[in-house]
């Protein structure tokens, strides 16, 4: 991932963390759900295209986020078409694999790295 790659990949990243905040702070509604969604979808797609290696500094913390995200939107989407919810209605699941939080300490490294704020 080139230096855009990764301010778009943080730029979403912290869309999604916005989102999940009103997610949590509106009464867990499919709404804000639905936008989290739709938002964790865009990061799937950048890491998708923009690809990394094994070797890549971020690698292993993508690879988490990747795996996270996808384990994330299958439990989202079963659970979407199970229930049909509309968009005021409270939309909880569990059971996917946790945010990689050792991903936010790697960016921050790799910006620190870099020697500028990316």
């Amino acid at each position: 991932m080139n230096d855009t790659d990764i301010r778009t990949l943080l730029r979403l990243m912290r869309s999604s963390k916005q989102e999940y905040e009103l997610y949590l702070s509106n009464g867990r509604t499919f709404l804000h759900a639905r936008k989290l969604r739709e938002n964790n979808q865009a990061v799937l797609d950048l890491i998708a295209a923009e690809g990394f290696g094994p070797d890549d500094t971020l690698g292993a913390g993508l690879q988490d986020l990747k795996e996270h995200l996808e384990d994330w939107a299958q439990c989202w989407d079963r659970e979407q078409a199970t229930l049909g919810p509309k968009d005021d209605d409270p939309f909880v699941f569990t059971g996917y694999k946790t945010y990689p939080k050792h991903l936010d300490a790697l960016l921050a490294q790799y910006q620190k790295d870099r020697g500028r704020k990316i």
